[in-house]
């Protein structure tokens, strides 16, 4: 893992002022980045950040799920392994690129516009801070400039508020299983559907650093549209590989899903991502998955027995 020397954190005792809540120490964030972890996610998050340097257009915020009952040093740990600025997240602080944002114990943290919200964790049954409901305030503030990532942990927390991210046509990323010390949250959150990358943490970092760039046309933007006979090719394909028929969704929508999929997969041409997708079988389960989260109506029982779409049993 990539040690750097950081900047030094902001110790967790040391009051808010006036000055810190509203004078701007970094530009505005062009993204908001939520990042959910409990059980090992402490080595997770040190292998993300570590990819990352200045010069990105995101805020991040962290949602750690931590004992009660310790005091944490995430802050001081994290800021160890980045250049970007490491503190704990204050009531009210203005949302700034290239700043990470750790919720502190007994607490959640939520986004409210350009400003964090921390309140003290209500009485419930789950683990605290809660990443659903950090991601589900990112989504409904942020919509398409929202990213949320489940790192190693157990437990399903975050996996429904990711759904969400992904259904305000957000970003949405989880750690590979295989790479988790606990695959329990990133287990949860890929079989909800609406995970756009799986990877370790190393490259998740990598991938969050091309923020740099202006989002790297992870939206499918910088992918030329496929012609409506390569879009015809793709769903016979995916009726080949998951049983299903995806013929009567709206051209408009398949034809940015497959633009999204082929950014993901850094794939240039319809020629390339087709026998990608012939050849995968869980890149077609997750084309549909995608398809299956974006829309809600357009289904299709059409004769000679194909399968409708709400009757996915895969994944």
């Amino acid at each position: 893992m990539t040690r750097r020397a950081g900047r030094p954190p902001v110790p967790e005792s040391e009051p808010a002022t006036h000055s810190a809540l509203t004078v701007p120490k970094a530009p505005r964030p062009s993204f908001v980045v939520g990042i959910g972890s409990s059980a090992g996610g402490l080595e997770a998050l040190q292998e993300t950040l570590s990819q990352l340097a200045p010069g990105t257009s995101a805020a991040f915020v962290v949602a750690q799920h931590l004992a009660p009952e310790h005091r944490s040093l995430i802050v001081d740990l994290l800021a160890r392994v980045t250049d970007l600025q490491v503190k704990t997240a204050v009531n009210g602080e203005l949302l700034r690129s290239d700043v990470i944002l750790v919720a502190p114990p007994h607490s959640d943290v939520t986004v409210d516009g350009d400003r964090i919200h921390v309140v003290e964790s209500k009485a419930r049954i789950g683990p605290s801070p809660s990443v659903d409901a950090l991601f589900d305030s990112i989504a409904k503030h942020w919509g398409a400039k929202s990213i949320a990532v489940v790192l190693s942990g157990t437990g399903s927390d975050g996996a429904n508020g990711l759904r969400l991210v992904r259904a305000a046509s957000g970003f949405t990323m989880a750690q590979s299983p295989d790479s988790a010390r606990f695959d329990g949250m990133p287990n949860a959150a890929i079989s909800h559907g609406g995970v756009d990358l799986v990877a370790d943490a190393t490259e998740i970092g990598r991938r969050l650093s091309s923020l740099r760039s202006g989002y790297d046309g992870w939206d499918g933007t910088a992918i030329p549209e496929p012609e409506p006979m390569a879009v015809s090719n793709v769903t016979s394909q995916l009726f080949r590989s998951v049983g299903m028929d995806f013929s009567g969704y709206r051209d408009s929508t398949v034809r940015h899903q497959i633009q999204r999929r082929m950014a993901i997969r850094q794939v240039d041409t319809i020629e390339d991502y087709l026998p990608v997708l012939s050849a995968d079988i869980e890149e077609a389960q997750t084309l549909a998955r995608h398809l299956l989260v974006t829309v809600t109506s357009f289904f299709r029982n059409p004769a000679g027995g194909r399968s409708s779409p709400h009757r996915f049993d895969g994944c």
